[in-house]
């Protein structure tokens, strides 16, 4: 679908920031490749590459995300779309949000001892449910709903003995 969308608005020659949404499907494109290849499991979690697909993944969610955002921007002429200037800006900032991430995921994966934070696994959250306040939230919430259904019965009961 990415690469149709690439080849219609490759057609189109009067499209404001034609370039710089192309940049978009591209990044989008690789994006979708490395998700697929992680999700998968191509790559399996074990193995030794598995921090380095997970890195470039990051970065290029933060740069798709970020050249989005860039390209709502274009239409409002900070600098003539489709100019040098332009996608140089552009690619520039691209990259940098595609290195900055990757190399802090990738120093999370202990590889870095210096900036290694030591941070606890998601599962652990996911799993240790114990002193979540939703759950607190949602036990009340049932004991509450159970007294007031115990309450309304012994009324009717009440009444109906009458």
């Amino acid at each position: 679908m990415t690469t149709i969308m690439i080849w219609h608005v490759r057609s189109k020659y009067t499209a404001v920031g034609r370039k710089e949404i192309i940049t978009f499907f591209y990044l989008y494109m690789a994006l979708t490749v490395i998700s697929l290849i992680l999700d998968s499991g191509v790559v399996p979690l074990a193995s030794v590459i598995y921090p380095y697909f997970v890195a470039v993944q990051c970065g290029l969610a933060t740069a798709t995300c970020w050249c989005l955002l860039v390209n709502g921007f274009v239409g409002f002429q900070f600098a003539e779309d489709g100019t040098p200037l332009s996608l140089w800006v552009l690619r520039l900032t691209i990259a940098s949000n595609i290195v900055t991430p990757s190399i802090l995921t990738w120093s999370l994966f202990d590889f870095w001892r210096g900036v290694n934070l030591h941070l606890p696994r998601m599962g652990q959250f996911i799993t240790d449910l114990d002193d979540c306040p939703l759950r607190r939230i949602i036990h009340l919430q049932r004991r509450l709903s159970r007294r007031v259904r115990h309450s309304a019965n012994r009324t009717r009961l009440k009444y109906t003995r009458r």
